[in-house]
């Protein structure tokens, strides 16, 4: 049976930042046009001088256009026989392109800030894209912006923090509430633009009505603790709404940082 993709984004330069260094992307092809295929997008900008704002955006726009042939396909219209191009049904596929998109927006970031030294300071960014396509999810991360499942009550974190903290607290040398205490808990260990080349999670996940999706960058999650995310997901009908009410949430609890946020829902 096939599902339907919905999805909402909001924004904020959180209580004290001048500028929103976060970018957010929300693509989704319309229900009439196919199955489920859409793309969802957070990216947390690192470095001074509005820096960090241009490597999010660059990795925003780079990974939209290196996947644009893709999702911009319009089913109802491809009148090839069903098997001439079984590749495109195949995760494995998908997971290649999105691992080169990625790749690609490193790159796009890397050369910017060589060629450009004076705006560039410690260039870099966040990237937590998830791609929806039928059935499958297929996420790729870097940094310490978060990915997450709600179905059937429960949150399922699905990237791993890539930080100082994060680590520390993987090998039990941190208890769990250091994400949200520890003075170097900012810190990031991997990041898009910073080098040539960059390791990318990627993992694949299969989805079924009903299911929740939930980007963030680390300005909500570190603000809203699980516990009260799973209340808002719980009682959320309307995404745009129930976003908008996460980010004042945020806000609420402090806004020091830039916040950003997406959700979806598959029906």
């Amino acid at each position: 049976m096939a599902l339907n993709l919905i999805a909402a984004a909001h924004t904020h330069p959180g209580k004290i930042r001048q500028v929103n260094e976060d970018s957010v992307f929300t693509f989704v092809r319309p229900a009439k046009n196919g199955d489920a295929l859409g793309l969802l997008l957070v990216a947390d900008g690192i470095g001074g001088h509005k820096a960090g704002d241009i490597a999010s955006k660059l990795a925003a726009t780079t990974i939209f256009d290196s996947l644009s042939w893709f999702l911009e396909k319009d089913q109802t219209d491809d009148t090839r026989p069903l098997h001439t191009s079984p590749e495109l049904d195949s995760n494995n596929f998908i997971e290649k392109r999105l691992r080169r998109a990625v790749e690609a927006a490193n790159s796009k970031i890397f050369e910017y800030a060589q060629n450009n030294p004076e705006k560039a300071g410690n260039m870099g960014t966040t990237i937590t894209v998830a791609l929806i396509w039928k059935h499958s999810l297929i996420i790729a991360h870097v940094g310490d912006s978060r990915g997450y499942l709600f179905r059937n009550g429960i949150l399922h974190q699905l990237t791993e923090d890539h930080s100082f903290v994060g680590q520390l607290i993987r090998r039990g040398q941190l208890p769990y509430d250091a994400y949200y205490e520890h003075p170097r808990r900012n810190v990031i260990t991997r990041a898009l633009g910073q080098f040539p080349e960059v390791q990318i999670d990627l993992r694949t996940d299969i989805l079924q009505a009903g299911d929740q999706l939930l980007l963030c960058s680390d300005g909500l999650w570190e603000m809203i603790r699980d516990p009260k995310i799973v209340e808002f997901l719980r009682k959320s009908e309307d995404l745009e709404a129930t976003a908008g009410e996460m980010v004042n949430e945020a806000i609420a609890n402090g806004g020091p940082d830039n916040i950003t946020i997406i959700l979806g829902k598959l029906s």
